[in-house]
């Protein structure tokens, strides 16, 4: 039986060969879509690791076990047990390069800081620039090179001690490698600073490389030095894939539990938490697109539905005849077995391979491996599940189309699963805070994902079931006094609610796909645009190096900027992390309050109209720090004091017409009455002296650094504009500053601010509804809030912590707390011609600007398009809205063309009763228009729906990050209207060509007979 069975089955199947080749193009584009989204995330992520490692410093693109070890004591012992810990990873890393960094010290016979580095092999990591390489160590005497990018100073004699160790210097190079001992201070030797009260770190030791870790570790004059050990090996990133990740880091830490075993002191560091942040954007960006897959495979599959219905009468007429024959329901069953696997099987097959040689061609750029994310991407157990789970939708699609009908007992059977499907969705978006952003790809909310594109359908086809045959019921009662056409269409389609209702499902999830992925491309490309003017604020951030005066980046003088062209506006801003009470610390920001209304990052979902914070934050008043001028002539500085009490010493602080300032160390006071003096550097030279600071004299060590105070009395000659003519008394310590300066009109300013909303409930508690801002223990000003927002452009690392005001006032606060502070150490420009962006870049690149670093607004916009997870993402958005454009438009043409095969015999009976062919076009159009505009509006909310629920319940940016700021949803309707509005009309003019020809070839043969 079940052969014959199977050879009516063929023959069917091949006697309707297109509806036949239909059904398998439908399931092999599901399943080809399945295949190829899975190869699209792993090969986005592939992507992003090579490309991730690549950014890495050499030096991080390492496994490197380092240890300190206080002498020479036990040096093989750890020498062993690091290079076992590092055999366990020699599948992903090179051999492990040994180095040893030894404490510095000082030799008697020179001024310099000595440091003693060794590795074995020095020529291989070093390039020489003068002299010879060393010999080998021998453990009694060694021979060096001299790291340095300078020359030696004439001072360091060519022998020194490490310790015992005599060290003879041959040469001079620098490292070029960091593999061995890591990136070092390779200046060379530095004296120490003159001004005692210069707050700089100390200068850099002089290096000495010597060639042999363990000849160096050992040496008798050595061995009681303290050193860190380092074995560093290079990893191999073609080794490092998503699917070679998981036994990697099981390698790692194999590597970490021996050491650990052996010699506790050894740590190792790796690259993993690099790898982590992958693999987790990774598991988001997959999330995301099996959404997009999940919506694209429903699609499909209804098509594969509909693509059976339209033969449905086909297959019942031969059920009764199977059941006339006395064939029995096994009979039957065997026979819509074999109608609905046959199409499967081969559908699969061929999408299999199609999305197999897709995958081969998938990010095929340096790093990643085409082979690798096939094989992967569609054999491994998971991608095969997915495939099984396709293949049986499509099963049932096409089952359903083959079997089903349209009546109040197939909705009862779609309910339950919409509603379990509505309260798991709800459960977890509503109830559980939404989908998180880190987690989207994980084991709970990846399953929802998939589910939403379900419940929408089954939501689609409920309402479709429900409400079509009613509708169209009251429309043929109503149509009496319509146009013959109109009424006749509206009749037909009455009695047959069965196929509208499948083609406006049909219809409504190509319009929905078409649409949802339109728009959600569009929100995420915002997205991007918006994140890279959230976080520069305008189109460049700057910040320069310092300028010589001082050690800090500062963007003085700021009339530079001019020189960029009439069309760049440049804003000075200045950042300063204050203490804020009990709000904790806080980033005040100071900004000229006109840049507020040149932001690029202001949204309207900010709230309040940055021209209204403008006026809101502006302060009254010129904002010059109060000084003594210093003659243009004059080269130095001097001061005379009267002094009584504790030695302190004296710092002049001087303003220069640019606003930069200058520290200049004057020297120490001592009982009497001294002048004291310091050369002028030449930038300082006609500056005003806006500030004296003194600072502790005596050598205090131990717990009394801090609270032992120095006393003295003061009496200043010239400087009555800062110290006043009277004596004044100072108390000092190690840890505390006194400072002498001119009263200021910000001491009682209260200034107006812009905050975050924990910093404004803090405000709002405060005495007055004033915070009181410091700076360090001094205090730098109040603060009264007059706008809150939740965020602020150019601040993304600060959150909500945050404080923005005017920056004249501040930058002279700054000057009161902590005088040569107020200097902006940005500068935020505008430039309204794209095509000058390139060019402004450039010039900011060379003189007279200092070593600037640049953020581009359009450079970080491209930088995150360009990132693997966006480019798979709207990759994936892409192909659901091609999909949906094309099964829309193919379905439409497909009611139409079975419309015209007239199965009922309604077409035929009313030609015989007189009916003329354009009559009969107009029906068949008019029926078709019915159902595009039907379907066109539920697909229309359908994909606005979609848009909206995963904009508000993923709210992952395109490059899989959490956005900041949050996605907004984005409906470009101009573009939604063309490409929903095209394919409908280029359908239904299709189905209007295929009605002519039907009916005009019908009019033929009947003028014949």
């Amino acid at each position: 039986m079940i052969r014959a069975v199977w050879s009516l089955a063929r023959h069917r199947l091949a006697g309707r060969a297109g509806a036949t080749l239909l059904l398998v193009a439908a399931v092999a584009a599901a399943t080809g879509l399945t295949g190829t989204i899975r190869a699209l995330g792993l090969a986005a992520t592939d992507t992003a690791i090579a490309s991730a490692l690549h950014r890495l410093d050499p030096a991080e693109r390492t496994i490197r076990i380092s240890g300190y070890a206080p002498s020479a004591a036990d040096a093989v012992g750890l020498d062993g047990a690091a290079r076992a810990a590092a055999g366990a990873v020699t599948s992903f890393a090179g051999d492990a390069a040994a180095g040893a960094i030894f404490r510095r010290v000082r030799d008697p016979g020179t001024v310099y800081d000595l440091q003693l580095v060794a590795v074995d092999g020095a020529a291989a990591w070093t390039t020489l620039s003068e002299g010879r390489p060393p010999n080998p160590c021998d453990g009694r005497a060694c021979e060096a090179i001299l790291l340095a990018v300078g020359p030696a100073p004439l001072d360091l004699p060519s022998v020194v001690h490490v310790g015992g160790l005599e060290i003879r210097i041959v040469g001079r190079a620098t490292m070029s490698s960091p593999i061995p001992i890591g990136h070092v201070d390779q200046r060379g030797p530095q004296p120490p600073p003159e001004d005692p009260t210069a707050q700089v770190v100390d200068p850099p030791p002089t290096l000495l490389l010597v060639d042999g870790v363990q000849a160096a570790a050992a040496a008798d004059g050595a061995s009681a030095i303290g050193r860190t050990y380092l074995w560093t090996a290079a990893l191999r990133g073609e080794t490092l894939h998503p699917w070679t990740v998981p036994p990697f880091e099981d390698a790692l830490a194999s590597a970490r539990r021996g050491i650990a075993e052996e010699r506790p002191a050894l740590s190792l560091a790796s690259p993993s938490e690099v790898l982590r942040v992958e693999l987790a954007r990774g598991a988001t960006n997959n999330g995301r697109l099996l959404l997009v897959g999940s919506l694209g495979v429903a699609i499909l599959a209804v098509f594969a539905g509909y693509a059976a219905l339209l033969t449905r009468r086909d297959l019942r007429a031969e059920l009764d005849r199977l059941a006339a024959s006395g064939a029995g329901r096994w009979a039957a069953g065997w026979l819509v077995a074999f109608e609905v696997i046959v199409p499967t099987a081969a559908g699969t097959i061929a999408g299999w391979i199609i999305a197999a040689g897709a995958a081969g061609l998938l990010f095929t750029g340096a790093g990643t491996d085409p082979g690798g994310v096939a094989a992967h991407a569609l054999g491994d157990p998971d991608s095969l599940v997915v495939a099984g789970i396709v293949i049986g939708v499509a099963m049932i699609a096409i089952l359903a189309g083959l079997l089903g009908a349209a009546n109040r007992g197939t909705l009862a059977g779609l309910l339950p699963g919409g509603l379990a499907l509505a309260g798991l969705v709800a459960w977890r978006v509503v109830g559980g805070g939404g989908l998180d952003a880190a987690a989207v790809g994980g084991i709970v909310d990846a399953p929802i994902l998939a589910a939403i594109p379900a419940l929408v359908g089954l939501a689609v086809a409920a309402v479709a079931l429900a409400i079509v045959p009613v509708v169209l019921r009251r429309l043929a009662r109503a149509s009496r006094q319509w146009a013959m056409p109109i009424r006749l269409a509206v009749l037909s389609l009455a009695r047959d609610p069965v196929r509208p209702a499948a083609t406006i499902t049909l219809l409504a999830f190509g319009i929905g796909g078409l649409v949802f992925g339109i728009a959600d491309a569009a929100t995420l490309r915002r997205g991007l645009a918006d994140q890279a003017a959230f976080e520069v604020g305008l189109d460049f951030r700057v910040s320069e190096a310092a300028s010589g005066l001082t050690h800090s980046g500062t963007v003085v003088p700021i009339e530079r900027y001019e020189t960029l062209g009439p069309d760049v506006d440049a804003y000075p801003v200045v950042h300063v992390l204050a203490g804020a009470g009990p709000a904790g610390e806080v980033t005040l920001l100071g900004l000229p309050p006109a840049a507020l209304s040149a932001m690029r990052g202001w949204r309207d979902d900010l709230g309040t109209d940055p021209a209204t914070l403008q006026r809101a934050i502006e302060v009254d008043g010129t904002f010059v720090v109060p000084g003594v001028q210093l003659p243009a002539e004059a080269t130095t500085i001097e001061v005379t004091v009267t002094h009584a009490g504790d030695p302190v010493h004296l710092t002049a602080v001087v303003v220069t017409s640019g606003g930069d300032a200058a520290r200049i160390f004057l020297g120490t006071l001592r009982p009497g009455s001294e002048t004291l003096g310091a050369p002028l550097p030449t930038e300082a030279r006609g500056g005003r002296v806006i500030a004296v600071i003194l600072s502790e004299a005596r050598l205090i060590a131990g717990a009394d650094h801090g609270a032992g105070l120095a006393r003295a009395t003061l009496t200043f000659e010239g400087l009555d504009a800062i110290t006043g003519a009277a004596p004044v008394e100072v108390q000092v310590s190690g840890v505390r500053s006194a400072i002498l300066r001119a009263p200021l009109p910000t001491d009682d300013l209260v200034l107006p601010a812009i905050a975050g909303p924990a910093i404004a409930d803090a405000a709002r508690a405060a005495p007055g509804g004033m915070l009181t801002v410091m700076l360090g223990d001094r205090a730098l000003a109040r603060i009264r809030v007059v706008g809150v927002l939740p965020r602020f452009p150019g601040l993304p690392e600060a959150g909500s912590a945050y404080l923005v005001v005017s920056l004249d006032p501040l930058l002279m606060a700054m000057d009161g707390a902590a005088p040569g502070a107020g200097r902006p150490d940005e500068a935020w420009l505008r430039v309204d011609d794209p095509t000058r962006h390139e060019t402004v870049e450039e010039a900011l690149t060379a003189p007279p600007f200092r070593s600037a670093a640049v953020r581009s607004r359009t450079a970080l916009e491209f930088a995150a398009a360009s990132d693997p997870f966006a480019g798979s993402i709207l990759a994936a958005f892409a192909a659901a809205s091609i999909a949906g454009l094309l099964l829309a438009a193919l379905g439409l043409v497909l009611g139409t063309m079975a419309d015209l095969r007239d199965e009922t015999g309604e077409l035929r009976d009313m030609e015989a009763q007189g009916v003329g062919p354009r009559a009969l076009r107009r029906q068949v159009g008019a029926r078709t228009a019915v159902l595009a505009v039907a379907g066109t509006v539920a697909g229309t909310v359908m994909g606005v729906g979609l848009t909206l629920v995963v904009t508000a319940a993923v709210g992952v940016a395109a490059d899989g990050r959490r956005p900041i700021p949050a996605l907004v949803p984005e409906l470009p309707l101009a573009q939604l209207a063309a490409a929903v509005v095209v394919p409908t009309l280029a359908a239904a003019a299709l189905g209007a060509l295929a009605a002519w020809r039907s009916f005009r070839t019908s009019t033929r043969s009947r003028d014949r007979a």
